[in-house]
């Protein structure tokens, strides 16, 4: 039995009771354990503001500043000065929905079900297929015959897959191609995996670069002059989702080489 309590001056606590029994089975009382969860309880609640701050205070605002300028006439805003507040908008836009969605990835209880890992790449393709054609990259898939049967939280999963498959559009050369390869794999212990491999054309990683490339707001450089967009917490969502799934994630890189970033999650059945 477990019971969660809250004292006159603040503190919370966790109660447990379990019965105590003799060798014979007799009942010989009750064991209790008082925890002080005050803390914990305390970064849940600073969780949960922020959270609210940023999925309605904070995005309301901007997305009120992007229908302005929808709506304004032409000639009350000078163009640059418009493009300037819309990109500052979108900027901060994406900065909030990133810290939710890796909030939510952090603290949420994850609800498992039995997906292909085929059909959640397919769902990541579809979705990023407009940005796929203005960009006139080339998708080359390849993938086994088999099914890949994981146990995720799907909806998760497959924005994992999206990041990952954005950032190869957003590093490769326009007309460039990018190569996605699925397959299954048994290690030595004879466990098998799912694997998803996304390998793009783009400038590449430097030995650093790769050692930092899952920190929080780290961005590598777009290469060819063009300016680095995003806010550096995709990578983060990602390997904080693969990580709660007991799946893993690694880049393989080399500066003017491109970039291959692969999934493994452990395969059911």
């Amino acid at each position: 039995m477990a019971y969660d309590t809250l004292t006159r001056d603040g503190h919370s606590f966790a109660i447990r009771f379990a019965p105590q029994r003799s060798l014979a089975g007799n009942f010989l009382g009750w064991i209790v354990q008082f925890m002080d969860v005050s803390e914990a309880r305390a970064a849940q609640r600073q969780r949960d503001d922020i959270l609210e701050l940023l999925t309605h205070d904070m995005r309301s605002p901007q997305a009120s500043i992007l229908a302005v300028l929808e709506t304004a006439p032409a000639e009350t805003i000078a163009p640059e000065v418009a493009r300037r507040i819309r990109h500052y908008a979108e900027r901060t836009l994406g900065l909030a929905d990133g810290f939710v969605q890796l909030a939510r990835a952090e603290a949420l209880d994850y609800t498992l079900e039995e997906v292909s890992l085929n059909d959640m790449m397919i769902d990541a393709v579809d979705d990023l297929w407009p940005q796929l054609s203005a960009r006139s990259l080339d998708l080359e898939t390849s993938e086994t015959h088999a099914r890949l049967m994981v146990q995720v939280e799907r909806s998760l999963m497959t924005r994992a897959l999206i990041n990952i498959l954005d950032n190869a559009i957003k590093y490769s050369p326009a007309g460039s191609g990018i190569r996605c390869t699925l397959e299954r794999e048994v290690d030595a212990d004879g466990r098998a995996w799912a694997l998803c491999a996304i390998a793009d054309e783009g400038p590449g990683l430097g030995t650093e670069q790769k050692l930092r490339i899952f920190d929080r707001f780290h961005r590598a450089p777009l290469g060819g002059g063009r300016k680095t967009d995003g806010v550096g917490l995709g990578l983060s969502f990602v390997h904080t989702v693969l990580m709660r799934h007991g799946g893993a994630i690694r880049c393989e890189s080399e500066p003017g080489q491109g970039a291959t970033f692969t999934l493994a999650l452990p395969i059911i059945g």
